[in-house]
């Protein structure tokens, strides 16, 4: 096919037609810099022509690009591409020995910089003699021929480089990409035949310029049609959402990371409203889907119009590409009314090969080949998933000096991406993976991580990023996958979760729940620092190394020295060997706290520095740095004496735990007898639907107090472990409970009725100790689940120590339960009560002074609950 590529000739159109209009833009903070049309095409004109002098006129010359994401870059870009140049993009992140490496590598001869990166582009051109530096902050020397050259400068052949873009290396070293003036522009006519911009549309950039997604999008296809582009700097959700209001911005293309944030911040919003809003969007929701998938009618912008006013009145399209992108992710936004579009490409094809057109169905999948391209599907499997092949007017030449690398990408004409995949009965292409990141598990399944990954981070508000590894055993016989978890710390603290590794696990059970077996994260461990990724957000996947161990292996503490902080050595002395204390050392994390190991510490804060510390400060302490800027702030303190457990146990109860106390730990005598008749009849139903079965009633103490302690898998445990007590046993029964179960009025109102104290371990574990001391010193007995939360699948979790720690400070028995089969009738996560057996299981009383310290007692309990499950403690840690 005959190419005509009139790019410049349509910008020259632009600057005499439009001359005074807008054409590229950028915004940062209270600053706006504008181009105007003819504006560009003079900045354009000065700068190649400056270009074309320093690199002698010559043709095809290398000429580097260190810049901002702004107008300038565009314009040098531009300039060098009409001078004739080769262009070679630059990553700014990128430290200045990796980007001379390339600059050296892409034999550049110029280098043009922006301001900010002066000094990177000084030390690059000490590396490569002989660079010339351009420094595009100062305005090049305006000639009479210059302002009169025609554009481009130099007419070029559309089959030579126009461009080298290096790769980020997601899986490997980066490489260099030829890219031509030919493949840039059938990326460009194939874009815009599907997805058609105009000249009245307003794009909205963020991502960098130097990959060829936003290249393509947000800056070439723009300028082709004659539209507006504004290049917003910085990230951030809140500005990125302002600017389409303020800008009035009509379309805008990003990364899959924005759409899950973006969708993910709706439907949380809408259930903070009402019961009866919330009924209404879901009610409206279903509507909308219907229409849409029965009808092919799009009314979610009418029905939810307030969330569509905050994009602005113009706003009508969305784009993603850059990653796989998540189904239910695009269904929920074609449902909420946006008009959303899918491309799949890559570097080596100079942008999309396939675009899922706007419409009632668009973006769901990565669409039908593009006009000039053509999709394979090699060797694929039973479900048609293979790797996917390309080939057509796109591809690249090959990577700049590396035929071998260009010969194993590129067969037959075919370029092997690496990507698998299918095709579905639409013939729209769908994307399952990476084919060098699928983890083979031993039983020869196959697992795509990135889809784990989402699964992860979409069931769990406080999970920021995560990578999940295939790992090995120590045996190596089994492998499994590991999560790597970045906590979204913020979040944490204002939700006031202090047990951040308890939270986490928790919702990767939950996750688990609803994943194949073979798709379960085993094991995890938590991370404060991100993970590394390229410069479109993509995963560094093999730069991430797991650490198997369940805990890190801590050296001796260092001795205190007068400089640091009075309170690290109070941290010292209840961790002994937990190596070096920083500022940012995270308590939990870091040093190796527990929640109860948190009460200590908290405790003896008073006594040692003078500071009482209230339930609401307790859950915004996080790290050393937090004590110490408390402790920094207290008055000096009257007593230097250790508090031990038992004098924490026998504090006395505060104002609003002493109500606590008289309403819930009080005696109503005939109340007892009408819940005991009630449990014993829900105990008759549940032998007569459920097969229940009780063994060891014997062995239960009928002396008082008693710690009664059992595993934990349904709602329905403390029931029937109720219904199985002799009334001189279950008269004086309490229970402690997770405070979010006692939210409302008749939640708390039931609560009193069964003396259910609400606790809240996570902040502060002082409380529920304390009101759990005071309710077995009034001869009561205690009914506690020391997993902390109900198993997903009955497997037995490790124990917190809180249990032990008062049958060993009050010398108090513990009777170990095992409840088995419930988490088959009702299970976590599950809405339905299904029939099955269940048995409850009594073991020989603990006598708490037969274990020296209460972490030996606390495996001593574990371990007899588990021979009454006939179960071990489960893996995932």
């Amino acid at each position: 096919m005959h190419l005509r590529i009139d790019f410049f000739e349509r910008l020259e159109r632009y600057a005499n037609q439009r001359p005074d209009d807008v054409a590229l833009q950028g915004v940062s903070a209270d600053i706006r810099y504008a181009l105007t049309w003819r504006a560009l095409a003079g900045e354009i004109r000065h700068l190649g022509w400056q270009l074309n002098l320093i690199v002698h006129r010559k043709t095809g010359a290398h000429v580097g690009l260190l810049m901002d994401d702004s107008p300038r870059w565009g314009v040098a870009f531009l300039a060098a591409y009409s001078a004739g140049s080769v262009i070679v993009p630059l990553d700014p992140s990128q430290s200045a020995a990796a980007l001379s490496d390339i600059v050296a590598h892409s034999e550049c001869e110029a280098l043009i910089f922006s301001e900010r990166y002066a000094g990177v582009a000084r030390l690059i051109a000490e590396a490569n003699q002989g660079l010339a530096l351009i420094d595009d902050s100062c305005s090049p020397a305006v000639s009479r021929e210059s302002t009169a050259a025609p554009l481009p400068l130099v007419n070029r052949d559309p089959a030579a480089d126009l461009a080298i873009l290096y790769t980020g290396g997601t899986t490997g070293s980066a490489k260099g990409v030829r890219i031509t003036e030919a493949n840039l522009f059938w990326s460009v006519w194939d874009m815009l035949a599907v997805c058609p911009i105009t000249a009245d549309d307003h794009i909205l950039s963020i991502l960098p310029l130097f990959h060829v997604m936003s290249l393509l999008a947000n800056l070439l296809g723009p300028l082709y049609v004659g539209a507006k582009v504004t290049y917003l700097s910085g990230r951030d959700p809140a500005r990125i959402l302002a600017a389409f209001q303020q800008e009035q911005v009509t379309a805008f293309l990003c990364v899959p990371q924005f759409y899950y944030l973006l969708v993910r911040r709706i439907f949380e919003n809408v259930d903070l409203q009402s019961r009866f809003k919330r009924f209404a969007f879901y009610r409206l929701l279903s509507l909308s889907r219907f229409l849409r998938r029965r009808m092919k009618i799009s009314v979610g912008r009418v029905l939810f119009h307030q969330i569509h006013h905050r994009f602005g009145a113009k706003f009508r399209l969305f784009g993603v590409g850059a990653a796989s992108f998540a189904p239910d992710v695009a269904e929920a936004m074609l449902n909420l009314g946006f008009n959303l579009f899918q491309a799949y490409g890559m570097t080596e094809t100079a942008g999309p090969v396939t675009v899922d057109a706007p419409g009632p169905s668009g973006g769901s999948a990565c669409g039908p080949p593009l006009p000039h391209a053509q999709i394979r599907i090699q060797n694929p499997d039973r479900d048609g998933v293979g790797e996917i092949l390309i080939a057509g007017e796109h591809l690249t030449p090959g990577y700049w000096k590396d035929p071998q690398a260009t010969a194993e990408l590129i067969r037959d004409g075919w370029l092997w991406s690496g990507d698998l995949g299918f095709m579905d009965s639409s013939g729209r292409l769908r994307v399952t993976g990476r084919k060098k990141e699928v983890i083979v598990l031993s039983s020869g399944k196959n697992v795509f991580p990135e889809q784990v990954e989402y699964q992860i981070q979409k069931r769990s508000e406080f999970i920021r990023e995560v990578c999940v590894l295939g790992c090995v055993s120590a045996s190596g016989v089994e492998e499994f996958l590991h999560a790597v978890i970045v906590p979204d710390f913020d979040r944490l603290r204002d939700r006031g979760v202090a047990n951040i590794r308890d939270q986490i696990r928790y919702d990767l059970e939950n996750t688990s729940r609803s994943l194949p077996t073979w798709q379960r994260v085993r094991r995890f461990e938590i991370r404060d620092t991100p993970l590394p990724r390229t410069s479109t957000r993509k995963l560094k996947r093999f730069d991430v190394h797991p650490n198997i161990a369940s805990s890190a292996i801590r050296g001796n503490a260092p001795a205190a020295d007068d400089s640091e902080p009075a309170v690290f050595a109070l941290i010292r002395r209840i961790k002994k060997n937990c190596g070096p204390i920083s500022a940012d050392s995270n308590l939990e994390l870091d040093l190796g706290f527990d929640s109860l190991e948190r009460v200590e510490l908290l405790s003896n804060m008073r006594t040692q520095f003078g500071i009482e510390i209230s339930d609401e400060q307790a859950t915004r302490i996080f790290t050393a740095g937090d004590l110490a800027g408390i402790v920094d702030k207290a008055a000096p303190a009257q007593d230097g004496s250790w508090v031990s457990w038992p004098e924490i146990l026998r504090a006395p109860l505060s104002q609003e735990q002493q109500t606590i106390a008289s309403l819930y730990l009080r005696r109503r005598r005939v109340l007892e007898r009408t819940i005991f008749i009630f449990c014993r009849l829900a105990g008759f139903a549940a032998r007569l639907l459920l097969k229940l079965r009780i063994t060891g009633v014997e062995d239960i103490p009928r002396e008082c107090p008693l710690i009664i302690c059992s595993n934990h898998a349904s709602y329905l445990d403390a029931l029937l472990i109720a219904a199985a007590l002799p009334f001189p046993v279950f008269c004086r029964l309490f229970f402690l409970s997770a405070k979010k179960y006692m939210r409302t009025p008749r939640q708390r109102w039931f609560a009193q009725l069964v003396r259910g104290i609400a606790i809240d371990a996570g902040a502060n574990s002082s409380g529920a100790l304390r009101l759990a001391a005071a309710g077995l010193e009034k001869g009561l007995i205690l009914c506690v689940f020391p997993e902390g939360h109900r198993s997903i699948d009955g497997s037995l979790l490790p124990f917190h120590n809180g249990p032990s720690i008062l049958a060993r400070e009050q010398s108090i028995p513990i009777l170990p339960v095992g409840i088995t089969g419930t988490q088959r009738v009702w299970g976590r996560g599950s809405a339905r009560i299904r029939l099955s057996p269940v048995e409850v299981r009594f073991g020989t009383p603990i006598d708490p002074a037969s274990s020296p310290n209460h972490e030996q007692l606390t495996l001593r309990l574990q371990e007899a609950v588990g021979k009454l499950l006939k179960s071990p403690v489960d893996a995932l840690s």
